[in-house]
């Protein structure tokens, strides 16, 4: 991991690297050849300098011992740990084992993933202690959150229980996430209490704004929709964020009464209750146990102890794990709410046992209306198709894969490739 892109097999057959760095002199993909090279995967080291993770960390930790404590810093940490492909330094795997003692992990992925836990850990360990050796901590907002619930398929790894499923689904398993603030800037009265609520990924932007005294609003949008006014063109959308620093610094009550899931589910306060529609297909619909996976875990199918991945995806085409509908059905634990939904109140009920839809029907009709309502404010623009051409743009790059539209002159040069380089990169764009 960290020389090899994360995501799906793309048109590029998933081959580029995907990291970058630009200053005043350079842009391109990451130099250091000898630190991504396959060299040091096999290192016992808790740092080996080709793990992906290790880089961020490095880069962060930087930038925070060079900047001037006297000067604002917001710096954004994104983690791709916790998630596929599931690879940690060796060093890690031992502490998860050790930690464990005198039990074994009897799963692979559960053993990796509470490996990256650690790594993790220690990582925010390492941006606390800079900030603090930098005298920043006292005036620091340290936000942590997660984007989604953890995935329960093979070979994710995760465990959400006692909540039902996990990432890809709208059960509570899959939407509902950790976070916490901390730091100096947090007032007191927050301080070691449980904030309840509503609050959705886009609410850190409008909550962030505020603290630093900037207004929200997508000016620039704003302007684009007088051109895409002019010429009866779809509009942009305003922000979705809120801000919730005054509810959180306990001087008014949580801003938000409702949360657009998906196209298939919708969250809704109503007084002390917290209903919540889900319509359609929905796939790992179960509850795991206290320790998952785990080779009592009910199977999926004759030898399946996990349920597969449902939205895989090869050169931009979703790919069915069984030509058979109701056997894909088993394998991903798919349970069918239809179009009239299934319906909770994840208030008293957050591990959604009890479907209140016969005994509330008005109310589970009136939520797909308000559902339905807000489908239709859906931004979903046509994002457009893969293209070769980014691939060869990419060899021509060193093998970093970025933008590839009108970039002649963009990139600066890459290191000169090998002979064996050059041998793999005449391949590729046969």
């Amino acid at each position: 991991r960290g020389f090899e892109a994360t995501g799906e097999v793309d048109v590029c057959l998933n081959h580029f690297t995907d990291l970058s760095e630009a200053n005043a002199t350079y842009f391109g993909g990451v130099r250091d050849a000898a630190a991504l090279s396959s060299g040091c995967r096999e290192s016992t080291a808790p740092d080996p300098p080709c793990y992906e993770e290790a880089l961020f960390k490095r880069r962060s930790v930087g930038l925070i011992r060079a900047h001037d404590a006297a000067r604002p810093l917001f710096l954004f940490h994104a983690f791709h740990a916790l998630h596929t492909p599931l690879q940690v330094p060796r060093h890690y795997l031992a502490a998860a084992a050790a930690a464990a003692a005198p039990f074994r992990f009897d799963d692979e992925s559960r053993w990796t993933y509470s490996a990256l836990a650690r790594y993790m850990d220690d990582t925010v360990a390492a941006l606390v202690g800079a900030l603090k050796e930098r005298g920043m901590w006292s005036s620091t907002l340290f936000a942590f959150a997660s984007d989604n619930g953890g995935p329960i398929y093979r070979p994710g790894g995760a465990n959400n229980h006692p909540l039902k499923g996990g990432k890809y689904s709208d059960w509570e398993g899959g939407v509902r996430a950790n976070a916490f603030l901390a730091g100096g800037a947090l007032p007191p009265a927050a301080a070691g209490t449980a904030y309840d609520g509503l609050f959705s990924v886009a609410d850190w932007y409008s909550t962030f704004c505020e603290l630093a005294g900037e207004d929200p609003a997508d000016l620039e949008a704003q302007q684009a929709n007088e051109w895409l006014r002019a010429r009866r063109l779809p509009q942009l959308p305003p922000v979705d964020g809120v801000s919730h620093w005054a509810a959180l610094s306990g001087r008014s009550a949580p801003p938000r009464s409702e949360v657009h899931l998906s196209s298939q589910a919708l969250l809704v306060a109503r007084g002390r209750a917290l209903y919540k529609i889900v319509t359609g297909e929905q796939p790992y619909s179960r509850w795991t146990g206290s320790v998952y996976p785990n080779c009592s875990a009910p199977a999926a199918g004759p030898g399946v102890q996990q349920p597969l991945f449902a939205d895989l995806r090869v050169l931009g085409r979703r790919l069915s794990v069984s030509a058979d509908p109701h056997e894909e059905a088993a394998l991903t634990w798919q349970q069918d709410c239809g179009a009239a939904g299934c319906l909770f109140d994840v208030a008293s009920d957050p591990s959604e046992h009890a479907d209140l839809s016969d005994a509330l029907p008005a109310l589970r009709a009136e939520l797909a209306s308000l559902l339905a309502d807000r489908n239709r404010g859906n931004f979903a623009p046509r994002r457009g198709v893969s293209s070769l051409r980014a691939c060869a743009e990419g060899v021509r790059n060193g093998g970093y894969y970025g933008p590839f539209v009108d970039v002649a002159s963009a990139y600066s040069p890459s290191p000169p490739a090998t002979a064996a380089q050059r041998e793999r990169d005449a391949a590729y764009l046969l």
